[in-house]
């Protein structure tokens, strides 16, 4: 009689280690896929700020070549400002948030 409480412990505690082994294992798998699917994103994000910093780079030697073409007719850029003029301000165009905009509806 006192082997089967014994035998039943056994088996509880194999039924636990292997319960647990598989979520250990079910766990590293997943920990793989995302940290895949995190590596192609920042692979793909990359590849994206390249091209953005070649368009910027264009965009600066075409305005450079513009400024240069008409040097009277260029607005001056912050740079050519003297350090005691402050920048312009822009005017402001956002007209102020009512309270009933503010609440925001949870989507359906």
């Amino acid at each position: 009689m006192s082997e089967t409480p014994a035998l039943q412990l056994v088996f509880i505690d194999l039924l636990f280690l292997l319960l647990a082994g598989g979520m250990g294992l079910w766990f590293r798998t997943w920990l793989r896929q995302e940290t895949r699917r995190l590596d192609d994103r920042i692979e793909a994000l990359e590849k994206q700020h390249k091209g953005l910093e070649s368009v910027a780079e264009r965009l600066t030697s075409v305005c450079r070549t513009i400024e240069r073409a008409t040097p009277g007719m260029a607005r001056p850029t912050l740079g050519d400002a003297p350090a005691s003029v402050p920048p312009p301000r822009r005017p402001v165009t956002n007209r102020p948030i009512r309270r009933a905009e503010r609440t925001v509806t949870p989507p359906p």
